[in-house]
């Protein structure tokens, strides 16, 4: 635990409103006398000038001894709290934060878990607030993210309130907002539209393909996964409509620390191995950190040679090489870091980082071709295929602290994705290559009068798109794309009162794309270019120091574009903008000397224009374009809370409820009026309970409930699920610093069979109970 909350420290640093006054000269006279303990901090960081950021109850009622001497403020603080009780942490930003001694293992105190939130800063808000000032809408995942039991990102967010992330091409729905916006599939590459739930990988955003295997990523060396549930386009930009993903991974930190894990799971017969290594190379001012990943294993869906196609006479049945191909499922990555905060600038930190992945897996994972219920999970679909990707990204950041109420921050990334589907498929023997340059640069203050925290920026994208169907049923295809965006944006907090925060905020999108499709010797060239406005507005109370209530109201956009037919690209329509207009209602608790925690949103939005597929006004319905839905509507509530019941036993719940309807379906497709949203479940709810002794051993089981949902427009209702997991790990001190684990789990222990999808060759199914065990050595 005292690794994990030292990195977590130090990658949250790089992005929070450093307090820190830093000095070039280390050693100082400092004297300091006996005296209270949280008297004395003040003062020593007052001589120091460094900021030293602990809980008051920590400190209560606890002395300190007196420091006198030529001291760094390092060495000053471990003097002063020697005999405390007390331990302390130091940050890039040379800022300090203390927590409790012998309370950095399994089964800490509630108090150091208070401690993290204060010290760990939500990295998608940019503004600089820690996880007592968010908004319960934005769920931060730590040390829950990187479990053995979770294959990827999707496996780590299922269970939050009002958010429905199961196996199949989609992206997470949120709130009954579709995160990928009908963008999955051929409409991809035709109308070239962005996911309005993007996922965000240490600040770059990924990219939409045929489908969301790019934006797939795993779990391991992950520090936090934010999960952001309603509009966050103010900061975040990109289409972030219904919400955002932002996945931050471990930084270098200024200790040696190496790991490695192996292990296996049943579904089937995937072997996984990991491995990172962290090195300081100069102490407190370089350090690099590399991970590599890899797995080989096959999909947990058998496709059947030579069966009966599911579109019998249009398709040649596949070969038996063919369909062993087809299901093999592999992944592989590699990712370096490296951090340098150099004493020759005080207050400068440098961050470079290049992440390369690769991955092979099936086109429509889950998916098979008779319901559940009378097939052992396999498919006829002969056209089946498989997602090859490659994916590189380099990207680099700075770091300058002006002064301790000034920090300026640049961001810059170039991603370069190409995903193929392999010509087992003769539909398709198609290859897309996507280039993606992002940069970003802003200004963090703090602390000028009433203005507690304010954020001022611009922000770049460029993507290229480059796609070309060699051969196969639609014959010739080519995609050259061009989407270019800024975004100028800002947010202020501004104390009205003691206690009363008003929260404003806008971004200004200035968007442009310009898509040439050509097929079967046609095509057309479109250019849709787009400005526009996103407010938000706000307020939070602090009633106590342990209770926290607010309202916000903010928008989400995402702009227009044309969406061609695939077979005629000269056949094509123009669809508007849509815009998601929220406001929510919130409530943040912490009782019992923080034991138990509480929060609660309840929001209502209107949902105008949403772009969906069959609505545009075109003389061939059968073309199946984009056009845009008037208007709907959805009302929802959530509840989450944790409570330790006594050290080492936790029990988490949640509780999601939504209600979506279609106000206005337009002239096009009347027959909507009314229905719901897709994939919008009316309850989800979650459930666990976790021990965690003092002597290493650990347990848990979680639960969650799916409701009842359409998954498209005219679909059938699905019937509501439950799926049970539990999971058991020992770990133990080998020698001074070393130390194994062993991890066990079963996912889906009931082995309960139930749909997620549809797909116009049959069901898209979860996974089956899947047993796996993994062991990890550190050192």
């Amino acid at each position: 635990m005292k690794n994990k909350l030292m990195t977590t420290a130090l990658s949250a640093a790089l992005i929070v409103t450093v307090t820190a006054k830093v000095e070039a000269q280390e050693v100082r006279d400092i004297d300091v006398p006996a005296q209270p303990l949280d008297a004395a901090i003040n003062e020593l960081s007052s001589e120091t000038g460094r900021a030293i950021i602990v809980k008051s109850s920590l400190v209560r009622g606890k002395t300190s001894r007196a420091v006198k001497g030529q001291l760094t403020p390092k060495q000053a603080l471990a003097s002063m709290v020697e005999g405390t009780g007390l331990s302390f942490l130091q940050l890039p930003d040379r800022s300090f934060a203390l927590t409790e001694s012998g309370q950095q293992g399994v089964g800490s105190s509630q108090d150091s878990d208070f401690l993290l939130d204060e010290v760990v800063i939500v990295e998608g808000e940019k503004i600089g607030r820690n996880l007592q000032e968010i908004t319960p809408s934005i769920v931060v995942l730590n040390d829950t993210a990187d479990r053995p039991q979770n294959f990827d990102q999707r496996e780590a967010i299922q269970g939050i309130p009002n958010v429905l992330n199961e196996e199949g091409p989609q992206l997470p729905s949120i709130r009954g907002i579709d995160g990928s916006g009908g963008s999955i599939g051929s409409t991809s590459l035709t109308a070239g539209s962005q996911p309005r739930v993007p996922v965000i990988v240490d600040g770059v955003p990924r990219p939409l393909t045929l489908s969301a295997t790019p934006s797939i990523n795993s779990v391991w060396d992950v520090e936090t996964i934010e999960v952001a549930r309603g509009p966050q386009a103010t900061t975040t930009g990109r289409n972030a409509l219904g919400g955002a993903i932002r996945v931050q991974t471990k930084d270098p930190s200024n200790e040696f620390e190496s790991k490695a894990r192996l292990s296996y799971f049943n579904q089937d017969g995937t072997i996984g191995g990991a491995f990172l290594v962290n090195v300081p190379i100069v102490d407190d001012q370089l350090a690099i950190r590399f991970t590599a990943e890899a797995s080989d294993g096959e999909s947990f869906v058998e496709v059947l040679p030579g069966a009966a196609s599911a579109f019998p006479g249009f398709f040649p049945p596949l070969t038996p090489e063919a369909a062993d191909l087809i299901e093999d499922e592999e992944f592989r990555r590699f990712r370096g870091k490296v951090l340098f905060t150099p004493d020759a600038v005080p207050g400068l930190s440098l961050k470079f980082s290049v992440d390369d992945t690769s991955s092979i897996r099936l086109f429509q994972p889950g998916n098979v071709s008779e319901p559940i219920d009378a097939l052992e999970l396999a498919t006829f679909f002969d056209s089946e295929s498989v997602d090859d990707n490659e994916q590189i990204v380099y990207s680099g950041s700075a770091i300058y602290e002006l002064s301790d109420r000034i920090i300026f921050e640049a961001k810059a990334g170039f991603l370069n994705n190409v995903f193929a589907i392999q010509p087992t498929n003769p539909l398709f023997d198609f290859v897309q290559d996507t280039e993606t340059i992002t940069a970003e640069g802003f200004v963090r203050v703090k602390d000028f009068g009433r203005l507690s925290k304010g954020l001022f920026g611009v922000a770049y994208e460029n993507q290229k798109d480059e796609g070309e169907n060699v051969d196969g049923f639609l014959g010739p295809f080519t995609l050259d794309a061009d989407i270019e965006n800024i975004g100028i944006f800002g947010e202020v907090e501004v104390d009205v009162f003691e206690r009363l925060t008003l929260i404003a905020g806008a971004r200004i999108e200035i968007d442009s794309r310009e898509r040439l499709v050509t097929a079967a010797g046609a095509g057309s060239d479109t250019l849709v270019e787009e400005t526009a406005f996103i407010p938000k507005i706000g307020l939070r109370y602090e009633v106590t120091e342990d209770v926290r209530i607010g309202y916000t109201y903010s928008e989400g956009f995402r702009p227009g574009g044309v969406d061609f037919n695939i077979f005629d690209p000269t056949v094509f329509v123009e669809f508007d903008s849509e815009r998601l207009r929220q406001h929510e209602v919130f409530a943040r608790t912490n009782w019992i000397e923080n034991r138990l925690a509480l929060n609660a949103s309840a929001f209502f939005y209107t949902f105008d224009d949403a772009q969906t597929l069959g609505a545009a006004d075109v003389p061939d319905p059968d073309a199946f374009l984009f056009g845009n839905v008037p208007e709907a509507r959805g009302i929802g509530f959530e509840l989450d809370g944790s409570f330790e019941i006594f050290e080492g036993v936790k029990l988490t719940a949640g509780l999601g409820l939504l209600d979506t309807e279609i106000t206005d379906a337009g002239p096009i497709i009347p027959e909507f009026d009314g229905a719901e949203l897709p994939r919008a479940p009316r309850v989800t709810a979650s459930a666990g309970l976790s021990y965690a002794s003092d002597f290493g051993f650990s347990a848990s089981v979680d639960a969650r409930f799916v409701g009842a949902q359409t998954p498209g427009l005219g679909d059938v209702e699905l019937e509501n699920y439950v799926v049970v997991d539990i999971a058991a790990g020992y770990e133990h001190e080998v020698r001074d610093g070393v130390f194994t684990r062993i991890d066990g789990f079963i996912n889906n222990l009931a082995d309960n069979r139930f749909v997620t999808s549809t797909t116009g060759s049959g069901f898209i199914v979860g996974r089956p109970r899947t047993f796996g065990i993994s062991g990890t050595i550190s050192f």
